[in-house]
C-alpha cells in the first residue's frame, strides 16, 4: 500500500533536519524523522508496521525519541519552554527505561 502524507514540514540547517512526515524508499511513514548532518545517521518514529532489519525501542526509547526531538525544536525556535517541556519528557522516559532495566516496580510487571 503507498503511504500518503496529508502535510508535511521539514526544516533543515546546515547540520541536520527535522522532518514531520516523511516516507522512506520502502513507503514507511515516519511521524517524525531526526536526521545527522550529511543524512547518514537518522532517528524516525514510524507510524506504519515494523520494516525487516530496524531496531525496534519500548516505550522508554520512543519517549526519549520524541524528548530529544523536541529538545532539538526547541534549539531551532529558541524556546525556552520547548526545552522545559522536553526536559519533562526525557526524564519520563529514563524513569521507564530505569524500570525496564532494574524492575525497581515489580508490580508494574
Amino acid at each position: 500500500m503507498k503511504s500518503v502524507n496529508k502535510e508535511i514540514k521539514d526544516v533543515r540547517t546546515k547540520d541536520g533536519n527535522l522532518r514531520f512526515g516523511h516516507i522512506h524508499k520502502d513507503q514507511a511513514k515516519s511521524s517524525i524523522m531526526l536526521q545527522g548532518q550529511g543524512g547518514l545517521e537518522f532517528i524516525t518514529i514510524d507510524q506504519t508496521s515494523p520494516r525487516e532489519g530496524w531496531i525496534w525501542f519500548t516505550w522508554g526509547g520512543s519517549i526519549l525519541q520524541i524528548s530529544i526531538v523536541l529538545l532539538t525544536a526547541s534549539i531551532l525556535a529558541a524556546s525556552m519552554p520547548m526545552f522545559y517541556v522536553s526536559t519533562v519528557v526525557g526524564a519520563v522516559g529514563a524513569l521507564i527505561v530505569s524500570q525496564a532495566l532494574w524492575m525497581w516496580a515489580p508490580w508494574l510487571g
